[in-house]
C-alpha cells in the first residue's frame, strides 16, 4: 500500500521536532491513508464480508462438535475410569533415576510454593522413593489380606522425622505427580520430573543422539512422541496459576472422569485404556 516504514518516520519527526528541518517527504501510513475517506469505506466493507464468514464457520463448527460429541464421551470417558484404576493398583514400580536422598526432598520442599514446576518436582521425587522402599501387599495366615507394609510412611517415620512430620503434604505432591504423568502420557520408568519444560532440550539431544546413530523408524517415532509429549506438558503448566489448587484443578480437567472434555484434546485409546509411551523399549532411557 507504499507504507513508509516505522524507522523512516522516526527518523522524519526526530530530524523535525529537534532543528525544524525535515528529511524528505512527510511519512505516509494508515492514518494518511484512513484520511482518504473514500478508501477507508471500502476497507471496512471487506471487514463486514470477512465477519460474515467467521460467524458462519463457528456455527457450523460447534454444531458438527454436537453431533460429534456422543460418539467420542463414552470412549474418553472409559480411558479416565482406567487412569483411576490405574492409579489404585498395587503393584510395583521402576524409575529410571536413582534413589532420591532427603536432602534432596527436603531442599525440593521448601521450593515447592514457587512454581508449578516445582510442585511437580517435589511429586517426582516422591514416586521415585516410593520405588526403593517396601509397600508391597501381606497377607495373613488364613490367607486374608492383611494391608501393606510400611513403604514411605515407616521409612521417614526412621529416617526423617522432619519430613514424616509433613508426610500428608508429601503424599498430597506424589499424587498430584502420578496424575501429571498420565495426563502428560508417559508411564514408569520415566518419572514426571523428566517431561517438564525445562528438561525438554536435555531429553530431545539424546533422542537425537540416539536417532543419529540408527535409521529406526521406530525411535524417530519416538522422537515425535517426546515432542508430543512435552507439548502437553507447556499447555498444562502455562494453564496452571502458582498454587496447588489450581494445578490439581487443570489435572482434574485433564484425567478425572466427571470431566470428560467436550473434544478429546490429546492422546490416543489403547486396547486397555491406558495411554503408554514407548519411549523406554527403544533405549533412549
Amino acid at each position: 500500500m507504499g507504507f513508509d516504514s516505522d524507522e523512516y518516520r522516526r527518523k522524519f519527526w526526530r530530524e523535525a521536532y529537534k532543528t525544524g528541518h525535515i528529511i524528505g517527504d512527510k511519512p505516509y501510513g494508515f492514518n494518511e491513508y484512513a484520511a482518504g475517506g473514500g478508501s477507508l469505506t471500502a476497507y471496512f466493507a471487506l471487514m463486514g464480508v470477512s465477519f460474515f464468514f467467521w460467524i458462519a464457520r463457528r456455527e457450523i463448527d460447534r454444531h458438527i462438535h454436537r453431533l460429534r460429541r456422543p460418539s467420542y464421551y463414552e470412549t474418553e470417558r472409559a480411558k479416565r475410569l482406567a487412569f483411576s484404576e490405574e492409579r489404585r493398583k498395587l503393584r510395583k514400580r521402576y524409575t529410571v533415576n536413582d534413589k532420591p536422598s532427603m536432602e534432596a526432598i527436603r531442599d525440593a520442599l521448601a521450593h515447592a510454593h514457587e512454581s508449578v514446576e516445582n510442585m511437580v518436582r517435589l511429586g517426582s521425587l516422591m514416586e521415585d522413593l516410593e520405588c526403593y522402599v517396601d509397600n508391597s501387599p501381606y497377607f495373613r495366615p488364613d490367607g486374608s489380606f492383611g494391608g501393606r507394609r510400611g513403604g514411605i510412611r515407616r521409612y521417614l517415620q526412621e529416617e526423617a522425622p522432619d519430613l514424616y512430620a509433613r508426610y500428608k503434604t508429601l503424599m498430597k505432591y506424589k499424587a498430584l505427580s502420578k496424575k501429571f504423568r498420565q495426563a502428560v502420557g508417559v508411564g514408569d520408568p520415566m518419572p514426571a520430573a523428566h517431561v517438564l519444560p525445562s528438561a525438554e532440550a536435555e531429553l530431545a539431544a539424546r533422542i537425537e543422539e540416539k536417532t543419529a546413530k540408527t535409521a529406526m523408524e521406530s525411535v524417530r517415532a519416538a522422537l515425535k512422541e517426546v515432542k508430543e509429549m512435552f507439548r502437553r506438558s507447556r499447555e498444562l503448566i502455562s494453564d496452571c496459576e502458582c498454587s496447588v489448587a489450581s494445578l490439581a484443578a487443570q489435572l482434574a480437567l485433564r484425567v478425572a472422569p466427571e470431566y470428560a472434555p467436550r473434544m478429546p484434546s490429546w492422546g490416543s485409546d489403547t486396547s486397555d485404556g491406558i495411554q503408554k509411551t514407548p519411549i523406554e523399549k527403544f533405549g533412549v532411557i
